[in-house]
């Protein structure tokens, strides 16, 4: 039986890929070079050139979601509760949240098990909940103490990244009304929630995601070194509708270099090519000057780095 990930993320030849495919594994790992789309789409990292199978399925899962068989007990990458959370308390009220269980969640919480104790890679009871796509356990653990913006070991900067693009937005609802950070990332790369959310939305066309984060973010905070922005990596993917919401919504940081994006993007026939026409002329219309030709790559000042993720710092 094969996972299917978010509209059949994982295929080959138009179908779902086997996780036992040769060119897959090399019998103990998966190859990295085979997997290398979804891995860049969800930031996976290897070591020595390999990654773990478990650890690939696990994070996959994680992020993206797999389809859950009717009776079966929930699982994440092939990863159960029991595999995850060492510490049966801990394990229990995740369990119970993850049914959408309040009444139990609260019960451990009140015997003193810590909603925010943490298992396997940093994983939290939140964590496995919005894993759950369960917005009544995600709730409920609110309620009782779990700490929405804590980091999820050193893989993201909390859980909202995750639930930034899981199938369901209602975990996600559920955190940002808690008053959770939105402005998320993954500690080892340049993605951000906002990035997951953008992906999902060209994936899915579910844009709901986008749509929460876009309400609560700072559009206009760099994402890497060199001042890329959700922007221009929305630009970068032909996404001119969404480089035209983030214009329209007061998106101002370095808007020669997003012309730039927007004037050597593709626009791919319609309806991207009305759209990048769209942008072209908003940015005209602040004082871009097109064609904006090549532009110099420009570092961030130090004030601009200390906005970017802790791994810049260091």
């Amino acid at each position: 039986m094969h996972t299917h990930m978010n509209g059949n993320i994982l295929k080959k030849n138009g179908s779902p890929a086997s996780y036992g495919n040769d060119d897959m594994f090399d019998g103990k790992h998966i190859s990295p070079q085979a997997v290398e789309p979804i891995m860049n789409r969800y930031g996976i990292r290897t070591f020595a050139g390999f990654i773990h199978p478990r650890s690939w399925l696990f994070f996959i899962a994680l992020l993206a979601g797999t389809q859950q068989v009717a009776g079966l007990e929930h699982s994440v990458g092939r990863m159960t509760a029991k595999d995850v959370f060492e510490d049966a308390s801990l394990r229990r009220i995740a369990e119970a949240a993850c049914r959408g269980d309040a009444e139990t969640v609260n019960l451990y919480a009140s015997s003193g098990v810590n909603p925010n104790g943490s298992g396997l890679e940093g994983l939290t009871p939140l964590a496995w909940a919005v894993s759950c796509d369960s917005v009544e356990g995600v709730q409920a653990l609110l309620k009782v103490g779990a700490d929405p913006n804590q980091a999820i070991g050193d893989e993201f900067s909390s859980v909202v990244y995750i639930a930034a693009g899981r199938s369901d937005p209602g975990p996600l609802k559920a955190l940002l009304e808690a008053g959770a950070e939105a402005n998320v990332f993954d500690l080892k790369s340049e993605r951000t929630g906002l990035t997951q959310a953008l992906s999902r939305g060209i994936e899915a066309d579910d844009w709901r995601h986008w749509e929460l984060l876009l309400e609560k973010a700072d559009i206009n905070r760099p994402m890497d070194k060199f001042g890329g922005t959700i922007a221009t990596y929305a630009a970068s993917f032909n996404q001119f509708e969404r480089v035209v919401q983030l214009l329209e919504k007061g998106y101002s940081y370095r808007l020669r270099q997003l012309g730039r994006y927007v004037e050597v993007s593709e626009g791919r026939g319609e309806p991207f090519a009305t759209w990048q026409k769209k942008a072209i002329q908003i940015l005209n219309n602040r004082g871009v000057v097109f064609p904006v030709g090549p532009i110099a790559p420009e570092l961030l000042s130090e004030v601009e780095l200390q906005r970017l993720p802790p791994r810049y710092q260091e």
